[in-house]
């Protein structure tokens, strides 16, 4: 902190002998010149204490892997995210519909996964029904499928229906 303020003294200084400067220069053909010397004052001012810490400054390259490692752990957690709030959103809607058509079910299974370019894949939707829905289940699988778009299988009790 100490260096920071030194730097900043130093800056101040610099400038404000630059502003008395200027302030005693006559006119004339020497002023472009003077200011030119007092502008690259200014920029030694500010730029020589930058150059003198910049060699006692260490650089871990060892860490950047780590980074990378970390980084990665992220990218995973937020792609099971992803995957998890999609499942969830596909039994939402497997329900939604089910409900429409009266149809109590006892579990509701999504099959995903994300394909080489990152994107979700749905394989297929696994409806397993009670014993009283046996009277339900003909025609449920092509309706919901035609409806969500997702090949969809419908379970009776260990049967597939």
């Amino acid at each position: 902190m100490d260096g920071v303020r030194q730097w900043a003294l130093g800056i101040c200084l610099t400038v404000l002998v630059n502003a008395v400067v200027q302030y005693l220069i006559p006119s004339g053909s020497m002023e472009k010149m003077l200011r030119l010397v007092l502008g690259a004052f200014v920029l030694c001012g500010i730029l020589v204490p930058l150059v003198q810490v910049l060699p006692n400054i260490e650089w871990e390259v060892e860490d950047i892997p780590a980074a990378y490692e970390q980084a990665g752990d992220f990218t995973e957690s937020v792609d099971q995210q992803v995957l998890s709030q999609a499942e969830q959103n596909i039994r939402i809607l497997v329900a939604q519909e089910l409900q429409k058509r009266g149809v109590a079910c006892e579990n509701i299974a999504v099959f995903m996964d994300r394909n080489e370019d990152g994107s979700i894949r749905m394989d297929k939707v696994v409806v397993t029904l009670g014993k009283d829905g046996q009277n339900q289940a003909p025609g449920l699988a092509p309706d919901l499928e035609n409806t969500l778009g997702i090949q969809t299988e419908v379970v009776i009790d260990g049967e597939t229906g």
